[in-house]
């Protein structure tokens, strides 16, 4: 089995304090072994697969823009003004009738 880190060691690695390693356990970002209600512990897994969970790539669009997008994600190409994969009758452009279906669907 391999060695488990404390949560100074992991904030070293990581360059950020202790208390924001504590913060990103809280927030369910970074996973960890807790041992008891007050030791957390991680593994080396663990923490590369926030590392990962965190990177990012930058992708050039063709119009220049760069757009932002977590690492290992597909890109996605934006549908055109007119293109919609909902039912053809769907008026997207209504004000109302976007409000309503969203009443009926917190309802």
């Amino acid at each position: 089995m391999s060695d488990l880190l404390t949560p100074k060691e992991v904030a070293d690695r990581l360059k950020i304090s202790v208390g924001k390693v504590h913060d990103l356990c809280r927030q369910r970002k970074l996973s960890c072994v807790q041992v008891n209600a007050r030791v957390r512990r991680f593994t080396e897994k663990q923490v590369e697969d926030f590392i990962q969970s965190q990177t990012v790539e930058f992708l050039n669009t063709p119009r220049g823009a760069v757009v932002r997008r977590p690492a290992g994600m597909l890109p996605f190409t934006p549908e055109k003004r007119g293109e919609s994969s909902e039912s053809p009758g769907a008026d997207e452009s209504d004000p109302k009738k976007i409000g309503k279906e969203i009443r009926s669907l917190c309802r």
